[in-house]
């Protein structure tokens, strides 16, 4: 395709990039292509190497210590990271990457789920967003978890048998007396 200027072939060039990357398949196909290329022996070792003869330079070394010690540079980073928006885009980045949940998709599942505790139907005392729980074999979004909830699926390895242990243990030790369960 010809074009009249080289504004034109950028812009085209820009309008199909921009389309290549939205599109989902392609994501993923990129995806799955990246994770390949990086985990390649030559490659892991082409970037030890590379890592090995940056950290190496003297001079690189001394410009960087000079420049995380110089106060103008710390108050710069202290000011633009303690700065609310600075901080809402850097946990919607991580929640996007980490569990490709965008922050209308993120309001969108926790109103579904009434904003509280998938499990206990509570929310944080310390008056926290709830936790995004995940299948850590697959990756796959389950819920949205309370503080307490989500450490203790982390503390049982999301392991029934072992949190069955766990309730036949408590049952047997209680000083309670049973109460209907409301699940």
């Amino acid at each position: 395709m010809k074009y009249a200027t080289n504004e034109e072939r950028k812009a085209a060039r820009i309008n199909y990039s921009k389309k290549y990357r939205e599109d989902p398949s392609n994501r993923e196909a990129q995806r799955i292509r990246m994770k390949e290329y990086n985990s390649s022996p030559a490659r892991r070792e082409h970037l030890r190497q590379y890592a090995k003869k940056y950290r190496s330079n003297p001079v690189r070394i001394e410009a960087r210590r000079q420049y995380a010690l110089d106060p103008v540079n710390i108050e710069s980073k202290r000011r633009y990271y303690s700065k609310p928006e600075t901080k809402e885009a850097g946990r919607w980045y991580s929640v996007k990457s980490v569990y490709g949940l965008d922050k209308i998709a993120h309001e969108k599942m926790l109103e579904s789920q009434g904003g509280a505790c998938a499990i206990c139907e509570g929310v944080n005392a310390n008056g926290r967003s709830l936790f995004v729980d995940h299948d850590h074999k697959t990756g796959k979004v389950r819920a949205f978890l309370c503080q307490g909830c989500n450490s203790g699926l982390g503390y049982f390895k999301e392991n029934i048998e072992r949190m069955k242990l766990a309730i036949a243990y408590l049952e047997k030790h209680s000083t309670q007396t049973p109460q209907p369960q409301s699940l």
